[in-house]
């Protein structure tokens, strides 16, 4: 549902993916926060979604083995298009 209309999008709840789903849910999560990026519009959601990506991407990097290079590509992406 976020997915189809960010405007819905829970930041905090997404987040929380990245800590309590498995891995396939994470890309998932993170096209989801692709799309909150395509509606912020103040420096303030913008900075908390940055904020939020970083930590997810952390998550993400942070298990054994290679991470999903599609979600890396998704978070690292959406990190880069938005300011610090």
């Amino acid at each position: 549902m976020m997915q189809m209309v960010p405007g819905k999008a829970d930041l905090d709840w997404l987040k929380e993916r990245f800590t309590s789903e498995r891995a396939f849910i994470f890309y998932h999560a993170a096209l989801a926060l692709q799309n909150v990026g395509n509606i912020c519009r103040t420096p303030q959601e913008k900075k908390h979604l940055r904020d939020i990506a970083q930590q997810a991407l952390s998550i993400v990097r942070s298990f054994h083995g290679t991470p999903d290079r599609n979600t890396v590509d998704v978070l690292e992406m959406l990190i880069s298009s938005l300011p610090e």
